[in-house]
């Protein structure tokens, strides 16, 4: 990884790919040569562009304006304390609300976000103009503000049809690029690293074969879409409040001040009013409860074994998460025991960068069918047994409920966390499947030869 750097031109050769790049502090520049590149560099991604990915959706669909200030506010937090607080007020002319509080240190450092509107020109960000903002949206004159810094960025709603091209890779801002609803942006640039890291680690080490990097843009594009689309509907939802008001772009401060006496008032135009403030609040659950769409999504093709039709669908994708092991979906949490009796989560079992086989009473068998598909194919691949008897214990029954599979059977896991294969019980017929899935998935014809072979044929 290079920090202070830009990627100017990018080559691919046979076997390996050719980056030019300058060294912005120095104006250096030189030539690097690796088996693959990867773009991890935001939302003006010179790689995503050097390699010519296509994008769609919008761009610079709002403007806002970020003011970090330290501000004693915890009198007006103390009633509720949170992380982030939406603000409205009649004298606003933003179509979201006057400005959105985010605690940075509770309760005296915050970033305060204020909508602009380009069309009217560049906004006013002097220090006099920007505290007299901020102070109108707190209705308090006498706060201290301290300023610490001020960033103007847009509000964007892009995604890349496809997250490679070749051996470059990009991922995070490079790829997806959206509003900080849903507070999205950063688990999945994460989690575009993380399911691109351990293929890497096994095509670089020869376990895997190159084919395997194909199912990274397959797995996560998909998952980018949606998650733009989410934020994007929470942004436009966000507009609920203000119109349930009855505030309209072009009225005066009085005339806004005359729509928040009515929406008090006992009348039909208030009830009405406050029916539609109360729908807009119940809408915004899909902004900040949106559990479905931050663990539910799944892996439909790549790195997966077609043909489980154990999936069970939400019945609100968005905002409802149904916890299952079906192929391709996020390994559930549960909580275990592990055999000096401390509880922990499934979640812990599966880490370490490998391959974990989940099993219960009965499914004993499945660690010498692992041992053989380690020593066939290098893979890392460990068994765990969960259940009445095993070294893990399921002291609620929360592994058992939510398993999808008898004591015997199996869950494959990836070191992502996601369900690559499962079987409903342990059998010869079983055993051979899982061979089978792991040959799929790493490329190879595992039955044919063993990984010291393959290192072997390399090394000659």
């Amino acid at each position: 990884m290079l920090f202070n750097t830009e990627c100017l031109e990018i080559r691919e050769t046979r076997g390996h790919v050719l980056a030019r790049v300058r060294n912005r502090v120095t104006d250096e520049t030189f030539w690097i040569e690796a088996d693959y590149l990867i773009g991890a560099d935001g939302a003006s991604s010179i790689v995503a562009e050097q390699i010519g990915l296509e994008f769609e959706g919008e761009v610079g669909w709002g403007a806002a304006v970020n003011v970090w200030i330290k501000a004693d506010l915890g009198r007006f937090c103390a009633h509720r304390p949170g992380a982030l607080y939406w603000t409205h007020r009649p004298g606003s002319d933003f179509w979201v609300g006057s400005g959105v509080f985010v605690t940075v240190e509770p309760w005296n450092e915050w970033i305060a976000t204020m909508m602009y509107d380009p069309a009217e020109g560049e906004p006013d960000l002097s220090e006099e103009t920007l505290k007299r903002r901020i102070h109108d949206i707190i209705g308090d004159q006498s706060v201290g503000i301290e300023i610490l810094n001020v960033g103007k960025w847009l509000i964007n709603g892009q995604f890349a049809r496809s997250y490679s091209s070749g051996r470059v890779f990009c991922m995070g801002d490079a790829v997806h690029r959206h509003s900080p609803a849903n507070g999205l942006g950063a688990n999945v640039s994460m989690l575009d690293a993380y399911n691109l890291a351990w293929k890497l680690k096994l095509v670089l080490s020869g376990v895997a074969a190159p084919t395997l990097l194909e199912s990274y843009s397959a797995e996560r594009q998909p998952v980018g879409r949606d998650v733009i689309r989410r934020s994007m509907q929470s942004v436009q939802e966000a507009a609920g409040i203000p119109l349930a008001l009855g505030y309209r772009t072009g009225q005066s401060r009085e005339e806004r001040e005359e729509q928040l006496r009515e929406f008090k008032a006992a009348s039909d135009r208030g009830a009405a009013a406050r029916s539609g403030v109360a729908a807009a609040i119940n809408q915004a659950c899909y902004t900040f409860n949106a559990v479905g769409i931050e663990l539910g999504y799944r892996y439909e093709r790549g790195a997966v074994v077609p043909g489980d039709e154990s999936y069970a669908p939400s019945p609100d994708p968005d905002l409802v998460y149904v916890p299952q092991t079906a192929v391709g979906c996020a390994l559930p949490r549960a909580v275990v025991t592990d055999p000096a009796g401390r509880q922990q989560s499934t979640i812990d079992l599966v880490t370490g960068g490998a391959f974990h086989l989940l099993t219960g009473p009965g499914g004993e068998a499945w660690s010498a069918v692992c041992d053989e598909i380690a020593h066939r194919t290098g893979l890392d691949i460990r068994v765990t047994e969960i259940g009445p008897g095993c070294p893990f214990g399921d002291p609620y029954g929360e592994w058992q409920r939510i398993r999808g599979i008898s004591d015997s059977g199996a869950v494959l896991v990836r070191p992502d966390g996601h369900v690559a294969w499962r079987a409903d019980t342990a059998g010869e017929e079983q055993f051979q499947a899982l061979r089978t899935a792991v040959a799929a998935l790493l490329g190879h014809d595992a039955a044919q030869t063993t990984y010291a072979d393959r290192l072997e044929t390399v090394a000659g």
